[in-house]
């Protein structure tokens, strides 16, 4: 236990969820804690009136919190620099007059690539055995961001996510040993041939000394890289949504969820794509056969870094009804053709499976509503701060509310909905007696998603589902306006609607300033940080040639949905 005592009047805000900062409670000097682990951002702290995490910050600004920086050092093993940057007592001062022996570095595994093949980018941060001036990474987190976003830019190359969970130090022998940490490692894979070049990037890192903490920021910058990206041989190779060509080294597989098959009973048909390379970006395929009802049911992605090479996978599961009893042969009903640049020839994945299908003598019904293609999307945030209470009862709920009455006055079922947050799922909202049901569009709040808001994701999708042989195709998007995870950003996805001629339009449901969520322990409206930001709808529905709206309630989103598509 903790006792902050023996400090002014001053109390500090406890969070429950980094993300939101949703305001949970408040410590005063003489509250008793129990510390349960702590990062370089914050605190995980508990105690009668609170449990949450309270800000690095925070702690920084007071000090009197003597006890608790002890607890703290006893459970993780601190050193006196942290309990010295916190305390008011007199310390001789002392400068470090040495320069730091550590430095960035910027490297790829590849420096020749073809358009569409991906390439490893990392960031590191060496520290040589020799160095004697104490160093700790600051605020990473925001700045990683930056630098994330820089590489996003390269050439208009698609990125993966960063896959570093842990940066850790591992030590490299040699003439002159260092310690490497590893903050970036990230695959890029161009789509347009030419130079990439990544200018040298940036980090800050907090200097420590040993008696009074924290001492100034030093700047460190990498070296710059450049990537040769040659064009694709003249081919048949899959042309991606964007324009980029499908590169690498990939197999196809397909499966049936049944293999007795019957006449008007759903099956999935699944089709994965996967190998060393990237896969993201494929649109699903379409499939037309005769006396088959087809209509995509998800699309699932994955990849990972494995020994230092990307590899991904693209999962499309479509839902069947066959109308006739036969067989039904899929052989070559969808192919990819790629280029294999470690083969340096064009290599063709099709489909080769059948299913025989018999008369049913249990028949569910008549066959659902399914549309083949559509022209008109609706793209839901889903994500956690869609929770928030400023409208009634919270903002998904009111805008599932006025989304339901817009859909269920439509005669035709030519709108698909696509749920995102941390990432995104199409939304099955067809019946055989309508196109859209109210327990169906009802169930939008339940489904589950990552953590964040992957908007550019979401609307790259969108984008990969339309019709393109329409010549009117509008997306709509619904939310607060914010864009936190995925691989794409959302003036990315919209620089691509501009080039096929798709019209972004854009909901805001939100408010600026405190807005309420959840109750405290005593039954009272907490208020919370907003999450509302209304820049990047407008951006995206300006570059477009859409429009963006902000609804203030169920009645309101109703409203501007008919304006959109009526």
């Amino acid at each position: 236990m903790n006792d902050l005592s023996k400090g002014e009047a001053k109390k500090w805000p406890v969070y429950s969820d980094v993300e939101l900062e949703n305001r949970v409670g408040k410590l005063s000097p003489n509250d008793t804690v129990i510390v349960t682990g702590w990062s370089t951002w914050v605190f995980e702290i508990s105690d009668s009136k609170a449990k949450g995490f309270l800000p690095w910050k925070a702690l920084q600004k007071n000090h009197y919190v003597d006890s608790l920086i002890l607890k703290i050092r006893e459970q993780s093993e601190i050193d006196d620099k942290l309990a010295a940057s916190l305390t008011p007592k007199s310390r001789p001062a002392y400068s470090i007059t040495v320069s730091p022996e550590a430095w960035l570095d910027l490297s790829v595994d590849k420096t020749e690539v073809f358009e569409g093949e991906c390439f490893i980018l990392s960031l590191s941060f060496n520290i040589s055995d020799i160095n004697r001036v104490p160093l700790r990474f600051y605020d990473l987190g925001l700045q990683l961001d930056s630098i994330f976003r820089q590489l996003s830019y390269v050439n208009s190359a698609v990125s993966s996510i960063n896959y570093i969970v842990d940066i850790a130090g591992v030590h490299q022998e040699g003439v002159r040993g260092y310690t490497s940490y590893k903050i970036v490692h990230k695959a890029i894979c161009p789509s347009v041939s030419g130079i990439i070049k990544v200018p040298p990037l940036t980090i800050l890192m907090e200097q420590r000394n040993s008696n009074r903490g924290f001492d100034k920021l030093i700047k460190f910058s990498s070296n710059n890289v450049e990537v040769k990206v040659k064009p694709i041989p003249q081919g048949n190779v899959t042309t991606l949504p964007g324009g980029g060509k499908l590169c690498g080294d990939f197999e196809l597989k397909e499966s049936f969820s049944i293999t007795k098959a019957e006449v008007g009973i759903p099956v999935l048909y699944n089709i994965d794509i996967q190998g060393k390379g990237l896969t993201y970006a494929i649109a699903p395929p379409k499939i037309t056969m005769p006396d088959v009802s087809v209509r995509i049911k998800s699309v699932e992605t994955s990849d990972s870094l494995i020994q230092g090479k990307y590899f991904s996978k693209k999962r499309f599961t479509y839902e069947l009804y066959f109308k006739k009893e036969a067989k039904y042969d899929f052989s070559k009903k969808i192919r990819f053709t790629y280029f294999n640049p470690y083969l340096n020839k064009e290599s063709t994945l099709f489909t080769q499976d059948s299913l025989l299908v018999r008369e049913s003598k249990t028949r569910l019904g008549p066959t659902p509503k399914m549309p083949s293609s559509f022209s008109k999307v609706i793209l839901i945030d889903i994500s956690q701060s869609m929770w928030l209470e400023d409208y009634s009862p919270f903002r998904l709920k009111a805008v599932v509310d006025g989304l339901k009455p817009f859909l269920l006055n439509r005669g035709d079922c030519d709108i698909q909905v696509i749920a995102f947050g941390g990432n995104y799922a199409l939304v099955d909202l067809f019946n055989a007696d309508s196109c859209f049901t109210k327990t169906k569009i009802d169930s939008i709040v339940r489904i589950k998603s990552r953590r964040g808001t992957a908007m550019g994701d979401a609307i790259f999708f969108a984008e990969s589902i339309l019709d393109m042989t329409v010549k009117e195709k509008k997306i709509v998007v619904i939310g607060d306006g914010d864009n936190t995870a995925g691989n794409i950003f959302p003036e990315s996805a919209a620089e691509l609607a501009k080039k096929y001629n798709i019209k972004i339009f854009s909901i805001g449901v939100g408010n600026n300033g405190l807005v309420p969520f959840g109750k405290d322990i005593f039954g009272r409206k907490q208020m919370v940080s907003n999450t509302f930001n209304e820049s990047i709808f407008k951006m995206i529905s300006t570059m477009t040639r859409g429009k963006y709206y902000w609804a203030k309630d169920s009645q309101d989103v109703t409203r501007i949905l008919r304006m959109i598509f009526e």
